[in-house]
Formats: structure tokens, C-alpha cells, sequence
């Protein structure tokens, strides 16, 4: 009797039973075809993966790409930006700059105008006296930018009613024209 371990006895020189251990056994020829469609549908799903793969990559890739272009024009329009508020507040300044030293050299002028009627007067050149006065008046009312805008407006008032008279004593109208220059001094902006 056998044991139900081991497995039943086979005779070698049993013509029914097939070798065993000794060669493998073939496929059949259903077999040799669904194995050779397979392998055929196998290939096709591996190589359609690898195009999509490469498909989802380059997708991707492209993503990325314009994306970090995205970011770049972001930043480049933010530098502009930033340069351009730089420029501006620097073309701000020197017109500031540009403005005083034009009004600088407006008070010059009219300190000028104004020695000048002063010399006119010593001269006793009365008529010559006032028409220095007159442009220094004009060329004051065309001032706008001062320290002190209503010491500004104060005295181009009091020098557009001014007036050289030779009736009245010459020391005193020198002082005055002289005072004139004085309170332009003031006025200066740096």
C-alpha cells in the first residue's frame, strides 16, 4: 500500500504514460498562435505606453517652459516698472533743480537791475533810474518758486507801484532800491 505522501508509481515501461522528466512537453498549435498574437498586442501596448509617455513629458516640459516664460515677462515687466518710477523721480528732482536754478538766476537778474537803478540814481539819471526798476519788476512778476512765497508775493507788489522820483531825495530812494535788493536775498532758493 502506498502512503498518500508519496506520490503513485509510475512504470517507465508503461507505453500509455508519456516521459516525464525527460523532455518538455510542446504547446499545441492554439497554444503557438495565442502566444504569437499576444506577444504581437503586447509589443503594441508597450510601444503606444512609451509614445504616451513621451507625450505626458513633452507636455509637461512644454508646461514648464511656458510657465517659466510667464515668469520671466512678469519679471521683466516688474523691472521695467521699477526702473521706470526710478527715472522718473530722477527727472522729477532735476526739474526741481533745473526750476531753482532758473529762479536763482531770475533774482540775479533783477538784483542787477536793481544796482543798476541804484548807479543811475547816483548818476542822477532819474528816467534811466526808473526803466532799471521797471525790468526789475518785470522779470520779479515772472518769478514763481521762492523760500518765502508770501515775502515773494509781497514784494512784487511793492516793486510794481514803485517809482524814482527825483523830487525826493536821492539817499532815501537808494536805501529803498538797496533794501529791495536785500529782501531778494532772501528770497533765494537753494
Amino acid at each position: 500500500m502506498q502512503s498518500p505522501d508519496m506520490p503513485p508509481k509510475t512504470n517507465s515501461s508503461d507505453p500509455t504514460v508519456g516521459p516525464t522528466d525527460s523532455a518538455p512537453l510542446e504547446a499545441s498549435p492554439e497554444k503557438k498562435s495565442k502566444t504569437k498574437s499576444g506577444g504581437f498586442l503586447d509589443k503594441v501596448k508597450t510601444v503606444f505606453s512609451a509614445l504616451l509617455l513621451i507625450a505626458i513629458s513633452g507636455g509637461i516640459g512644454y508646461g514648464a517652459g511656458i510657465l517659466q516664460g510667464r515668469v520671466q515677462v512678469k519679471q521683466a515687466r516688474a523691472d521695467k516698472e521699477t526702473a521706470l518710477a526710478e527715472v522718473q523721480t530722477q527727472l522729477s528732482e532735476a526739474d526741481e533743480k533745473v526750476a531753482a536754478a532758473e529762479a536763482r538766476s531770475n533774482y540775479a537778474q533783477v538784483q542787477l537791475r536793481l544796482l543798476e537803478g541804484i548807479d543811475e540814481l547816483e548818476q542822477r539819471n532819474f528816467g534811466n533810474a526808473n526803466t532799471q526798476l521797471r525790468l526789475a519788476s518785470e522779470t520779479l512778476s515772472n518769478i514763481e518758486i521762492s523760500s518765502d512765497p508770501n515775502q515773494l508775493a509781497a514784494l512784487q507788489e511793492e516793486l510794481s507801484t514803485a517809482e524814482i522820483n527825483f523830487a525826493v531825495n536821492p539817499v532815501e530812494q537808494r536805501k529803498l532800491m538797496l533794501s529791495y535788493v536785500e529782501k531778494i536775498e532772501g528770497l533765494l532758493v537753494e
